[in-house]
């Protein structure tokens, strides 16, 4: 901090000798021919910073004028307090009023002759600061000389009180300044956001106990983003979303779960598409292209990843009809076909106000888990055993049943990015899992006739039953697994 000081005051020095220097050599300005320009200026001090036992410093004023000026402080700088008496620069304060005479830069800088403080203000007020934001709680900083080291601060809202309470410093002595900080929480019920409110600081006079050395800082009162979490069990998501928004009573899917949320600076509503085999491209180039124009006549595309699914949001163009308000839409691939109703749908789709969009996209998950189906693989297994199986993981919504989808999984066969890696089944296309419940750490599994048909050989039928088997034994507390067709055990999957 010293060194930047230094060299800040050096900065100005030299700048000031180098318009000497020009005037001298370049426009033939002889020594005794300068005009030193001399300014006084006066304003309130935002910051001080010098280097103590040296005499060195600079200090930045606020001009009434609303301009930041610097002045610079050196050892031939003749500083005053109030009554004229010479002082030093540690008695200089933020929210000092002071009035400063020196030499004036180019850079509008002042080299000081003398420094003169006007006024001292008994509370002064560091943070937050005139037309600062401030949300339902805020810390008030600064430091006070006041009696009994106590004073007050109270917050309106149109000149009618919401907050009032008393403050302390830790000022070490009658007189003199001491710091404080104070953490004030408002009543959010008395609040609107992006509302107007008045902080003052005062105290009451011991003598007539009327308000005195009061500081009035006009603020801005925006409500903190605190967001709400919505959970949808029925399209299996959940995102976060602006707390101040409610939901919208018209758009009820049932109990308590709403599709749709809106509030003073934003709105959501949410669906599932896809069950017209739609791919994710193709549902984006249908609802830009429909022929009201939604998104305006050149909206822009945005490709994401959302919870490790490819998704695309919609922006709109300037031209996008009024009505919309400024509606953005994002699809989103769901992990695997979500069915609601008996009804598959591939994509997730959310309607948002573009400047929330994108924010509530980075926080949607999808209500999933991840099952383990396992297959042959005679990569993995070079001395291809019958009864060597192994696993690959599957992402899936979550379920009570999360047994009997580990097993459709299964019954489902490898991807053709499986396939390419190795794994194979043993196991028919197209079998039923008919029942499956879990007794005394046993599962039970009934399947249809399907799973049997055309099986032969000792080989496959020990991969059919290994596969199923460590399929279905992957959750805890389970230690065995019984299979059955249409009921029986005995007389099925015989080599």
């Amino acid at each position: 901090m010293n060194k930047k000081i230094l060299f800040l005051i050096l900065g100005i020095l030299v700048g000031v000798g180098a318009y000497y220097f020009y005037l001298n050599y370049y426009k033939n300005v002889k020594p005794a021919d300068f005009v030193v320009k001399e300014a006084t200026v006066s304003g309130e001090i935002k910051n001080v910073d010098f280097i103590k036992d040296v005499g060195l410093g600079v200090i930045t004023i606020k001009t009434q004028d609303n301009k930041d000026v610097l002045l610079s402080v050196t050892p031939d700088t003749k500083l005053l307090d109030q009554d004229g008496n010479t002082i030093t620069l540690d008695n200089f304060e933020n929210g000092f009023l002071v009035e400063a005479t020196g030499k004036l830069s180019e850079d509008n800088s002042l080299v000081l002759n003398e420094l003169k403080i006007t006024k001292m203000p008994n509370i002064v007020v560091f943070s937050p600061k005139s037309n600062d934001e401030v949300s339902e709680s805020f810390t008030v900083k600064g430091m006070a000389r006041v009696f009994e080291n106590q004073f007050n601060i109270r917050v309106s809202v149109s000149g009618q009180k919401i907050y009032e309470s008393g403050v302390y410093t830790n000022a070490s002595d009658v007189g003199k300044y001491g710091d404080f900080e104070k953490e004030i929480y408002l009543p959010t019920q008395r609040l609107q956001d992006n509302s107007d409110i008045t902080l003052e600081a005062f105290d009451y006079s011991a003598k007539d106990g009327s308000e005195i050395d009061k500081i009035v800082i006009p603020l801005k009162f925006r409500t903190k983003n605190i967001l709400s979490l919505y959970v949808n069990p029925i399209f299996q998501i959940s995102f976060s979303y602006p707390s101040s928004w409610k939901a919208d009573p018209s758009y009820k899917l049932t109990g308590s779960i709403y599709t749709a949320y809106k509030g003073s600076d934003g709105f959501f509503s949410v669906n599932a598409a896809g069950n017209d085999g739609l791919f994710l491209d193709d549902m984006v180039r249908n609802e830009i292209n429909k022929a009201t124009r939604p998104y305006g006549s050149n909206p822009s595309i945005k490709n994401i990843q959302i919870d490790g699914q490819e998704a695309r949001i919609i922006f709109p163009s300037a031209d996008q009809p009024k009505e919309l308000n400024n509606q953005a839409e994002l699809v989103v691939n769901y992990p695997r076909a979500l069915s609601i109703s008996g009804i598959n749908y591939s994509l997730f789709v959310l309607y948002a106000d573009k400047d929330h969009v994108e924010k509530i996209a980075n926080t949607l998950k999808f209500d999933k888990m991840t099952v383990k189906a396992f297959f042959n693989n005679n990569k993995l297994d070079s001395s291809i055993s019958c009864d060597k199986v192994f696993p690959v993981e599957r992402a899936v919504f979550k379920n009570p049943g999360f047994g009997k989808i580990a097993l459709e999984e299964l019954f489902k066969g490898p991807t053709d990015k499986e396939k390419n890696d190795g794994y194979f089944t043993s196991i028919n296309s197209g079998v039923k899992i008919q029942s499956l419940y879990i007794e005394d750490g046993v599962v039970k599994a009934d399947f249809d006739q399907t799973l049997q048909e055309g099986v032969g050989g000792s080989c496959r039928v020990t991969s059919v039953r290994s596969q199923i088997v460590n399929t279905a034994k992957q959750f805890p507390g389970v230690k065995d697994v019984i299979i059955s067709i249409n009921g029986r055990t005995e007389d099925i999957l015989q080599p």
